[in-house]
């Protein structure tokens, strides 16, 4: 393991994974789904409550976007492992995006199959990225797995220790700075 190996699990591994463990606590603490005083056992039972109602939630059609978000991080299991494999998801498919939108083969490519050829290639492309999403701590490149493992548990936990103790996000006074620079 090397100093460029840990900085890159950082900055590709741990700072989302705070990020996105911050966002997702704070909006469960403040609506009331877990209670900041509880211990990490009732907070792990009352994240399995929340779970179970956000895959009803979905399955009745009530999808925000952040309730889009907040299922598809309890389908991927929620919590640390969850958000972890969300994650690794998104990093997958906004390169799969990106590799089409830059490298476009041509209609004739992806059509040469027939219609049912490529939605058939989609689906299993789909399946592919999902499975590489749930063993995402062999998707990440390292030598140490056991470094990113670490480096995204302590992103995880930071993230929702300081949502948990109330710390807010201030997007708002952020916005306010960027339109004053531009003024």
């Amino acid at each position: 393991m090397d100093v460029f190996d840990l900085v890159e699990a950082m900055v590709k591994l741990g700072a989302p994974l705070f990020l996105f463990s911050w966002l997702l606590f704070s909006k469960l603490y403040d609506g009331g789904e877990i209670n900041r005083e509880g211990d990490n056992k009732e907070t792990k039972r009352q994240l399995k409550a929340f779970n179970k109602k956000a895959k009803k939630k979905a399955k009745q059609g009530e999808r925000t976007p952040i309730d889009r978000v907040m299922w598809h991080w309890s389908s991927f299991g929620g919590g640390f492992y969850g958000l972890a494999a969300l994650w690794t998801f998104i990093v997958i498919e906004v390169k799969d995006i990106f590799s089409f939108v830059f490298f476009f083969p041509g209609l004739d490519v992806l059509f040469e199959g027939g219609l049912v050829d490529l939605l058939v290639n989609v689906l299993v492309n789909q399946i592919s990225n999902a499975i590489s999403a749930l063993v995402w701590f062999s998707y990440w490149p390292s030598q140490s797995v056991l470094i990113w493992v670490i480096v995204a548990y302590l992103g995880y936990w930071l993230g929702m220790d300081l949502a948990k103790k109330g710390y807010a996000i201030p997007i708002q006074e952020w916005v306010e700075a960027t339109k004053r620079w531009f003024d």
